[in-house]
């Protein structure tokens, strides 16, 4: 009697079956995603791809799957190698830093980023006063919002303000006096600045708006990018920076933050993908994390990072929570 075969059973280097195939292109869509990330290829529509690493890494899970029916060692290890990747890209973002001893008050930090002056001002107010916020960052500013910002009563919970006239649409308001940064910071388009009188926490707050990345051709966000870095790295000692940042943790400008000391307060925190843009009516949910809060060699640590809805703005303003550390 003849002895069944196995030739279906068995593991090829490549795939035999048409259906093998088309599991290797499917895993491929996972892989080319994975590959820019890895080697930060930020060119064209990789841009956009690279800021949705968290939904990918989900994608990977499932090819993974799928590749063992591929039945080929090239596939399944290629399929493998994305998940290992894309896991560790996306756990820091659910994995707490270790809890801050707290010594002191919270430091209450906002951005938010209101559609060329469409947003409700009196909902950002709202939000202001409501969570005791101490520093405020806004993007896409119009003078009709300053104004109506001011009717909402933005002035008496936050004296203090800076609307640099040569960096459009972004500015900064403080519970506490503002002064100017310390001499030699490379400041202008895309980052405003000013020292900040904090009681026994003296700082320096930046507010961030690097131009958007477009398709194909993105030169004026790389390029942005580029100064941005150069701007935050200029501001000597303790930095709060907040703003839209038209990137997300994935996208080299980020990392690179991260390498010169700046940490991501949702990060930190264990907050998740935190996306919030776009918000309204682009799409039921807002997709992709592009607005941070992040601090340099303070003495406070994040412990609540959250999101709220401005209405007619598609950006959801971040507010970030801090505690004085020992």
């Amino acid at each position: 009697m003849s002895q069944p075969s196995n030739r279906h059973h068995r593991l090829n280097w490549l795939p035999t079956s048409p259906t093998g195939w088309f599991i290797g292109l499917v895993v491929m869509c996972v892989a080319i995603p994975t590959l820019a990330r890895l080697l930060a290829i930020e060119v064209g529509v990789l841009a956009w791809v690279i800021a949705l690493t968290p939904y990918v890494a989900v994608a990977a899970v499932v090819c993974a799957l799928l590749a063992i029916a591929s039945r080929s060692v090239v596939v399944i290890a290629l399929a493998l190698g994305c998940v290992v990747l894309q896991i560790a890209w996306v756990a820091p973002l659910y994995t707490k830093d270790s809890p801050p001893v707290a010594a002191g008050a919270a430091l209450t930090v906002m951005t938010s980023n209101i559609l060329v002056g469409r947003g409700d001002c009196d909902t950002v107010v709202g939000l202001v006063e409501e969570r005791n916020v101490d520093l405020l960052a806004m993007q896409e500013l119009t003078p009709d919002a300053v104004m109506r910002l001011r009717d909402a009563g933005l002035n008496q919970l936050l004296p203090y303000r800076w609307l640099d006239e040569s960096v459009a649409g972004i500015g900064i308001w403080s519970r506490y006096p503002l002064s100017d940064v310390p001499a030699g910071s490379a400041l202008g388009w895309p980052v405003i600045g000013r020292h900040v009188a904090v009681p026994g926490l003296p700082l320096t707050f930046l507010a961030v708006h690097p131009a958007a990345p477009l398709t194909p051709d993105h030169t004026k966000w790389s390029q942005d990018q580029l100064r941005l870095r150069r701007a935050l790295n200029s501001v000597p000692g303790p930095v709060v920076v907040a703003g839209d940042f038209n990137a997300t943790l994935d996208h080299k400008i980020m990392r690179d933050l991260q390498l010169d000391g700046f940490t991501d307060a949702a990060e930190a925190t264990g907050s998740g993908v935190n996306a919030t843009w776009p918000q309204g009516s682009r799409l039921p949910f807002p997709l992709v994390a592009i607005d941070h809060v992040m601090h340099r060699a303070v003495g406070v640590a994040p412990v609540k990072v959250e999101t709220a809805t401005i209405p007619r703005a598609d950006h959801r303003a971040v507010i970030a929570t801090y505690v004085r550390t020992e």
